[in-house]
Protein backbone atom coordinates (compact mmCIF):
# COMPACT_ATOMS: atom_id res chain seq x y z
CA UNK A 1 0.00 0.00 0.00
CA UNK A 2 1.62 3.61 -0.62
CA UNK A 3 2.01 5.67 2.20
CA UNK A 4 -0.45 7.65 1.20
CA UNK A 5 -3.21 5.62 1.17
CA UNK A 6 -2.28 3.89 5.14
CA UNK A 7 -2.38 7.46 6.16
CA UNK A 8 -5.70 8.24 4.88
CA UNK A 9 -6.98 4.57 6.66
CA UNK A 10 -5.76 5.70 9.86
CA UNK A 11 -7.15 9.04 10.15
CA UNK A 12 -10.27 7.72 8.72
CA UNK A 13 -10.47 4.66 11.62
CA UNK A 14 -9.71 7.37 13.76
CA UNK A 15 -12.43 10.04 12.79
CA UNK A 16 -14.99 7.70 12.56
CA UNK A 17 -13.80 6.15 16.46
CA UNK A 18 -14.13 9.74 17.65
CA UNK A 19 -17.99 10.28 15.89
CA UNK A 20 -20.90 12.24 17.86
CA UNK A 21 -22.51 9.16 18.26
CA UNK A 22 -24.91 10.47 21.92
CA UNK A 23 -25.38 13.60 19.61
CA UNK A 24 -26.64 12.06 16.83
CA UNK A 25 -28.88 10.00 19.48
CA UNK A 26 -30.09 13.10 20.82
CA UNK A 27 -30.92 14.48 17.65
CA UNK A 28 -32.72 11.28 16.53
CA UNK A 29 -35.33 11.32 19.35
CA UNK A 30 -36.32 15.00 17.94
CA UNK A 31 -36.82 13.68 14.72
CA UNK A 32 -38.71 11.23 16.31
CA UNK A 33 -41.06 13.49 18.15
CA UNK A 34 -40.67 17.35 15.52
CA UNK A 35 -44.02 17.71 13.34
CA UNK A 36 -41.66 18.40 10.38
CA UNK A 37 -37.54 18.30 9.80
CA UNK A 38 -36.05 20.66 7.70
CA UNK A 39 -32.54 19.62 6.47
CA UNK A 40 -30.22 21.73 4.81
CA UNK A 41 -26.93 22.15 3.65
CA UNK A 42 -24.72 23.64 1.04
CA UNK A 43 -22.30 22.18 -1.33
CA UNK A 44 -21.32 18.88 -0.69
CA UNK A 45 -23.58 18.79 2.66
CA UNK A 46 -26.51 19.93 0.32
CA UNK A 47 -26.19 16.44 -1.62
CA UNK A 48 -25.79 14.91 2.16
CA UNK A 49 -29.12 16.86 3.42
CA UNK A 50 -30.89 15.88 0.45
CA UNK A 51 -30.00 12.12 0.99
CA UNK A 52 -31.14 12.54 5.17
CA UNK A 53 -34.05 14.09 4.10
CA UNK A 54 -35.18 11.29 1.79
CA UNK A 55 -34.10 8.59 5.03
CA UNK A 56 -36.12 10.25 6.69
CA UNK A 57 -38.94 10.49 4.62
CA UNK A 58 -38.65 7.02 3.55
CA UNK A 59 -37.09 4.98 6.81
CA UNK A 60 -38.35 6.33 9.63
CA UNK A 61 -41.58 8.09 7.72
CA UNK A 62 -40.74 11.72 9.25
CA UNK A 63 -42.10 14.39 7.48
CA UNK A 64 -38.96 16.33 5.69
CA UNK A 65 -37.85 18.39 3.33
CA UNK A 66 -34.75 19.90 2.00
CA UNK A 67 -34.16 23.13 -0.31
CA UNK A 68 -32.19 22.06 -2.41
CA UNK A 69 -34.60 19.12 -3.95
CA UNK A 70 -35.61 21.80 -5.97
CA UNK A 71 -33.00 23.42 -7.90
CA UNK A 72 -35.32 25.88 -9.61
CA UNK A 73 -36.98 27.25 -6.74
CA UNK A 74 -33.60 27.40 -5.07
CA UNK A 75 -31.97 28.98 -7.63
CA UNK A 76 -35.05 31.60 -7.90
CA UNK A 77 -34.98 32.09 -4.22
CA UNK A 78 -30.74 33.29 -4.21
CA UNK A 79 -32.30 34.76 -7.45
CA UNK A 80 -34.86 37.36 -6.15
CA UNK A 81 -34.26 37.15 -2.29
CA UNK A 82 -30.42 37.11 -2.02
CA UNK A 83 -27.66 34.69 -1.15
CA UNK A 84 -27.84 35.01 2.45
CA UNK A 85 -32.13 35.30 2.74
CA UNK A 86 -32.70 32.27 0.51
CA UNK A 87 -33.15 29.21 3.28
CA UNK A 88 -34.96 32.07 5.80
CA UNK A 89 -37.36 32.73 2.90
CA UNK A 90 -37.69 28.56 1.82
CA UNK A 91 -38.31 28.25 5.78
CA UNK A 92 -40.90 31.18 5.44
CA UNK A 93 -42.71 29.40 2.46
CA UNK A 94 -43.22 26.26 4.62
CA UNK A 95 -44.98 27.87 7.72
CA UNK A 96 -41.75 26.77 9.98
CA UNK A 97 -43.55 26.36 13.74
CA UNK A 98 -42.44 25.54 16.80
CA UNK A 99 -42.80 21.92 16.30
CA UNK A 100 -40.32 21.79 13.98
CA UNK A 101 -36.81 20.80 13.48
CA UNK A 102 -34.07 22.57 11.08
CA UNK A 103 -31.11 20.19 10.96
CA UNK A 104 -27.96 22.21 9.23
CA UNK A 105 -25.31 20.28 8.04
CA UNK A 106 -21.89 22.07 7.34
CA UNK A 107 -18.27 21.24 7.32
CA UNK A 108 -17.24 24.34 9.20
CA UNK A 109 -21.04 25.58 10.35
CA UNK A 110 -20.69 29.48 8.97
CA UNK A 111 -19.37 32.45 10.04
CA UNK A 112 -20.39 36.08 8.77
CA UNK A 113 -18.31 35.39 5.09
CA UNK A 114 -19.06 31.41 4.75
CA UNK A 115 -22.58 29.41 5.04
CA UNK A 116 -24.27 32.71 5.49
CA UNK A 117 -27.43 30.85 4.15
CA UNK A 118 -26.73 28.32 7.00
CA UNK A 119 -26.74 30.60 9.68
CA UNK A 120 -29.59 33.08 8.83
CA UNK A 121 -31.77 29.82 8.78
CA UNK A 122 -30.65 29.02 12.56
CA UNK A 123 -31.33 32.34 13.63
CA UNK A 124 -34.85 32.76 11.82
CA UNK A 125 -35.46 28.82 13.46
CA UNK A 126 -34.45 30.63 16.71
CA UNK A 127 -36.48 33.61 16.57
CA UNK A 128 -39.26 31.13 15.79
CA UNK A 129 -38.88 28.55 18.77
CA UNK A 130 -38.18 25.66 16.14
CA UNK A 131 -35.73 22.94 17.31
CA UNK A 132 -32.26 23.60 15.97
CA UNK A 133 -29.52 20.83 15.74
CA UNK A 134 -26.11 20.34 13.33
CA UNK A 135 -24.02 18.39 12.15
CA UNK A 136 -20.50 19.97 11.51
CA UNK A 137 -16.78 19.81 12.07
CA UNK A 138 -13.75 22.48 12.39
CA UNK A 139 -14.93 25.15 15.84
CA UNK A 140 -18.57 24.04 14.69
CA UNK A 141 -18.22 28.24 13.58
CA UNK A 142 -21.85 30.27 14.00
CA UNK A 143 -23.45 27.13 14.36
CA UNK A 144 -22.73 26.29 17.52
CA UNK A 145 -24.16 29.02 19.35
CA UNK A 146 -27.34 28.51 17.06
CA UNK A 147 -28.24 25.44 18.51
CA UNK A 148 -30.55 24.16 20.75
CA UNK A 149 -28.82 22.51 24.02
CA UNK A 150 -27.50 19.61 23.61
CA UNK A 151 -27.97 19.22 19.32
CA UNK A 152 -24.73 19.79 18.24
CA UNK A 153 -22.97 16.85 16.70
CA UNK A 154 -19.59 17.84 16.68
CA UNK A 155 -17.32 15.70 14.60
CA UNK A 156 -12.95 15.82 14.99
CA UNK A 157 -11.03 15.36 12.22
CA UNK A 158 -7.26 15.82 13.30
CA UNK A 159 -5.88 15.97 9.62
CA UNK A 160 -6.57 19.57 8.24
CA UNK A 161 -5.87 18.31 5.18
CA UNK A 162 -9.24 15.85 5.40
CA UNK A 163 -11.84 17.69 6.96
CA UNK A 164 -13.94 18.80 4.24
CA UNK A 165 -13.90 14.71 2.72
CA UNK A 166 -13.66 13.51 6.03
CA UNK A 167 -16.91 15.84 7.19
CA UNK A 168 -19.11 15.16 4.69
CA UNK A 169 -18.04 11.07 4.90
CA UNK A 170 -19.33 11.40 8.57
CA UNK A 171 -22.42 12.98 7.44
CA UNK A 172 -23.51 10.65 6.14
CA UNK A 173 -23.23 7.79 8.34
CA UNK A 174 -24.04 10.07 11.02
CA UNK A 175 -27.42 10.52 8.88
CA UNK A 176 -27.82 6.93 8.49
CA UNK A 177 -27.54 6.26 12.04
CA UNK A 178 -30.17 8.42 12.80
CA UNK A 179 -32.94 7.60 10.16
CA UNK A 180 -32.28 4.14 11.11
CA UNK A 181 -32.87 4.49 14.64
CA UNK A 182 -35.87 6.55 14.26
CA UNK A 183 -36.99 3.76 12.04
CA UNK A 184 -36.30 1.17 15.06
CA UNK A 185 -37.72 3.26 17.15
CA UNK A 186 -41.01 3.82 15.26
CA UNK A 187 -41.02 -0.40 14.86
CA UNK A 188 -40.36 -0.79 18.86
CA UNK A 189 -44.06 1.32 19.38
CA UNK A 190 -46.23 -0.21 16.69
CA UNK A 191 -44.81 -3.75 18.15
CA UNK A 192 -45.87 -2.82 21.19
CA UNK A 193 -49.19 -1.21 20.36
Amino acid sequence: MTEYRMAFMAAAAETIGVLPWREAERIARICLSCTRAFVVGLGGSAANASHMASDLRKLAEVRAECPTDSAAEFSARINDDGWPECLVTWLKARSLAPEDLVLVLSVGGGSETTSVPLVRALEYARGIGATRAAIVSRDGGLCRALCSDGLLAFMRIRRDDLVTPFAESAQVLLCHYIANQVRLWRHAESDSA
